[in-house]
C-alpha cells in the first residue's frame, strides 16, 4: 500500500474532483487504501492521485542535493 507523505498538498491537483479534494483534506489519508475507503471518493481521483504521488516520489528519489 503506497503511503501519502505528511503534509502532502492535494491543492497542487487540480484534475482532482472539489469533492475528493476537500475529503482528502479533512480525513488526510496516511496511504491509498485509506483513501480508497473514504465514502464518495471516486475511484478515477485515487488514480489521478497514484499518478501524482509517483511522480512526486520519483522528483524526490532523484533530485540532487
Amino acid at each position: 500500500d503506497m503511503i501519502i507523505p505528511k503534509g502532502f498538498n492535494y491543492n497542487e491537483i487540480k484534475s482532482i474532483s472539489n469533492e475528493s479534494r476537500e475529503k482528502f483534506l479533512s480525513i488526510l489519508p496516511e496511504t491509498i487504501g485509506q483513501a480508497q475507503r473514504i465514502n464518495g471518493i471516486r475511484p478515477t481521483d485515487i488514480s489521478i492521485l497514484l499518478v501524482y504521488l509517483k511522480r512526486w516520489f520519483h522528483v524526490k528519489r532523484n533530485k540532487v542535493i
